[in-house]
């Protein structure tokens, strides 16, 4: 890949985590196989847009997305990482909306993959697309992506039942982005108890209240 179309897909990509995720908190809501309601809360911040793209650069995170901002960044300012996944990652990242609009599966990481700059990867999510995205649970930050099959990168699995999204500096979440179909009034009903919501039955998922 030349690098010049690697900058067009990280330019396109960081565009899509501007909108989508920068600043946001967005909570994975799932089931375990005991029947019991979890989430997890994930941070997205500015100075995570980097691990994501794979790219080495002398900017540091919150630099480097700033730089983008800017539309200062050029071919100069990154290289390849020396591990060879930084073209894996720009292969899938522009399809980064897919997890919170088209989530699939949620769980603990497999043992085999990698630690990233000394932090370990805890949870995966991702969808049908072999995008993967490893979070640390000590941050809840995004900490790599990867070309990879979720269903490949998790120790246990379990279908991820709705997302929500909220500004970090807000007290509750203002969007559901996605509600899997078929889901049983009862869950429902614990969802809306464990997470402060209120769902009218008769309306789309777009008309929740809160």
């Amino acid at each position: 890949m030349k690098k010049e179309d690697a900058l067009e897909i990280i330019l396109n990509s960081f565009n899509i985590y501007k909108k989508e995720y920068v600043n946001k908190e967005v909570l994975f809501v799932y089931e375990n196989n005991t029947g019991d309601i979890k989430g997890f809360e994930s941070k997205f911040k500015m100075g995570n847009f980097k691990h994501l793209t794979g790219v080495e650069s002398k900017h540091e995170g919150e630099n480097f997305y700033k730089k983008l901002d800017r539309n200062q960044l050029s071919i100069n300012d990154f290289e390849y990482n020396y591990e060879g996944t930084t073209i894996k990652k720009l292969n899938v990242i522009n399809n980064l909306r897919d997890l919170i609009y088209k989530p699939y599966i949620i769980g603990p990481a497999k043992h085999d993959l990698l630690s990233i700059n000394s932090s370990k990867i805890d949870i995966v999510t991702g969808n049908s697309k072999k995008l993967t995205v490893g979070f640390n649970l000590f941050t809840s930050a995004p900490i790599t992506l990867l070309n990879k099959d979720i269903k490949d990168s998790t120790i246990t699995s379990y279908p991820i039942l709705f997302t929500l999204r909220k500004n970090i500096s807000s007290q509750k979440y203002e969007n559901i982005l996605f509600w899997k179909n078929n889901i049983s009034k009862k869950r429902l009903r614990k969802i809306e108890k464990q997470y402060q919501v209120k769902i009218d039955f008769k309306k789309s998922f777009d008309n929740w209240e809160f």
